[in-house]
């Protein structure tokens, strides 16, 4: 008698333990919102990848998806400009009519500051002091017409007395330094807005790729300036995952 209760013991242990793996194992369908933690808002395009299956979604504008996965599959959600995150539903209770709700948290990139005028003037400065401009003495009146003359109708009135054409947008030394510097500020702020939407933290989270691996795959890339510029953030995901095939291809590696 002792014997068949210590079967009997045995074979619910069993039935317990194969009915809680069914329960993790079991088909889910998932429908959740990805909202900014800071400020509640959406997070549009955000890529959901099952880590297990390898296979992923993207979440819409209003930072919408819905996945089916098991229920002990892992999630990894990430998106341009914040941190990554993994969320489980194994031990919380599944509701189908339930709308789930992901924050992700902002990420800052750690940009270096260029300050055009303690980095390049003194280049700037050297560059111009040494400009070879063949000079006579009609060009240093007409230069010293320019820069004293406030009055440019006074200036063509000289100019037309005395027979000499001076162009309208003649520009003095000082002019043009300062044409040459806002144009090193206008390159420098460009330079800096491509770098936070596209760098090695947007490579490894849109690809896997980290380290100099991600650095060799941005040369790969080598997407044009004016599109980095006028891009938005989803459009630059699309074409990284859109050259990582190609890239995967001629690598012929699995960077899964």
């Amino acid at each position: 008698m002792k014997i068949i209760k210590f079967y009997i013991l045995i074979l619910i242990i069993i039935l317990n333990i194969g009915k809680t793996n069914a329960q993790k194992d079991k088909i889910i369908d998932i429908t959740a919102k990805i909202l900014n933690s800071s400020n509640g808002k959406s997070i549009g395009f955000a890529t959901i990848v099952n880590t297990k299956k390898r296979i992923a979604v993207l979440s819409d504008s209003a930072g919408y998806f819905h996945f089916t996965i098991l229920k002990s599959d892992i999630l990894k959600i990430s998106a341009i400009g914040f941190q990554t995150s993994r969320i489980s539903f194994n031990d919380s209770i599944y509701d189908k009519l339930k709308i789930y709700t992901i924050y992700l948290t902002e990420k800052t990139y750690s940009i270096q500051k260029v300050d055009i005028y303690e980095a390049r003037w003194k280049d700037l400065e050297y560059e111009f002091a040494n400009m070879d401009i063949k000079r006579d003495e009609t060009q240093e009146r007409i230069q010293e017409w320019f820069q004293s003359i406030i009055n440019t109708q006074d200036l063509a009135l000289i100019t037309s007395a005395a027979a000499i054409g001076i162009p309208i947008n003649y520009k003095t030394k000082s002019e043009r330094q300062k044409i040459k510097v806002a144009e090193f500020e206008k390159q420098d702020k460009e330079d800096r807005f491509i770098k936070s939407k596209f760098n090695t933290d947007v490579i490894k989270s849109v690809t896997g790729l980290q380290g100099k691996e991600a650095e060799k795959f941005m040369r790969y890339c080598n997407f044009n300036r004016n599109f980095l510029l006028t891009a938005n953030e989803y459009e630059i995901a699309l074409q990284i995952k859109k050259r990582f095939k190609a890239y995967s291809k001629k690598s012929n590696v699995n960077f899964n």
